[in-house]
């Protein structure tokens, strides 16, 4: 609820409408693990972890928390959405929440909401096989944390599109700090994909790994395509704006408007030490544009690579 200025709230009333009755068998329930509150300088968070009892994957889940004090009065609360959790799997949630001071204890609540599909590998072709993915890291500055992994997409006559990430960053005691989600609009027949982003942890936490799922999207019959390319990718060291500089190449006969580049870095063993991403306003048919992606680091990379992939802006104009 969101008051003007100087409104106080003294009470709340709530009223609640029954639906429609229907016959149902007993069914397993989600369950909650790991919740924590962790107090930012800005916002607050409640953390956890959610798993799923179904033999199906389930997408946009509503989330809530509640916020107890130590007289077990209920002091706030919120929710978000889970844009998906895989079949019989637990997965990492974050709920941005203000500061309700002195929390005693905490409820994590995941739903069923009028959003959500249960999917199944119906849809799945018996000749395909899922995206894989092959390898994924982090690397912590005294900023943030940026994250890559790189996932492939085994088959040769199947390209997939909307498939969906979902990202859970860990402390070294095992306690969720942050999570990330996003969308891989399309993968090509036998494409390797880097992706790059940013997380945020909770308070001045330090996380010590990540874990990435990935969920299937449409599987479209393709023959084996061109994708981009890039070339000359380069790392510039600055103590405030680390980035990778490098050149997109277009392998196709229009120009494409809204491009989504990321950067991915490794050591010198070949390890994943941090990612970013940035979009660039189009590339011209069969042309090469310059690209320039923040980044955010461990360490000096050995080695950078770009990636430039459609987004769900994307459009061939010709």
């Amino acid at each position: 609820l969101y008051l003007d200025e100087g409104q106080v709230i003294s009470k709340i009333e709530v009223q609640i409408k029954d639906g429609d009755p229907e016959n149902a068998d007993p069914m397993p329930t989600f369950e909650t693990s790991n919740i924590n509150y962790f107090i930012g300088d800005y916002f607050s968070y409640v953390t956890g972890e959610i798993n799923n009892p179904y033999d199906i994957d389930l997408t946009d889940l509503r989330v809530s928390a509640i916020l107890y004090d130590v007289a077990e009065n209920i002091i706030g609360g919120g929710y978000t959405y889970l844009d998906f959790i895989l079949a019989n799997t637990s997965t990492g949630i974050s709920i941005l929440m203000e500061d309700y001071g002195d929390v005693n204890s905490i409820e994590i609540y995941p739903i069923i909401s009028g959003w959500t599909f249960f999917e199944t590998d119906s849809e799945k072709p018996e000749d395909a096989a899922s995206l894989s993915l092959t390898k994924f890291g982090l690397g912590n500055d005294a900023y943030g944390t940026g994250y890559g992994f790189l996932v492939e997409n085994p088959n040769s006559n199947y390209a997939l599109e909307e498939s969906q990430y979902h990202v859970t960053g860990y402390s070294a005691d095992g306690s969720v700090l942050c999570t990330d989600e996003g969308y891989i609009n399309s993968i090509f027949p036998n494409q390797i994909l880097g992706i790059g982003g940013d997380l945020y942890p909770a308070s001045d936490a330090v996380l010590d790994y990540i874990e990435i799922q990935i969920k299937d999207g449409k599987f479209v019959e393709s023959e084996i395509v061109p994708f981009f390319t890039a070339e000359n990718a380069q790392f510039i060291n600055d103590a405030y704006f680390p980035k990778v500089t490098g050149t997109i190449v277009n392998p196709y006969t229009s120009d494409i408007s809204d491009l989504i580049v990321n950067a991915i870095a490794y050591n010198e063993a070949g390890d994943i030490i941090g990612g970013g991403y940035t979009y660039i306003d189009f590339i011209l048919a069969g042309g090469k544009t310059a690209a320039e992606v923040s980044i955010t680091v461990s360490d000096v990379p050995a080695s950078v690579e770009l990636y430039a992939t459609f987004s769900y802006l994307s459009a061939f104009e010709n």
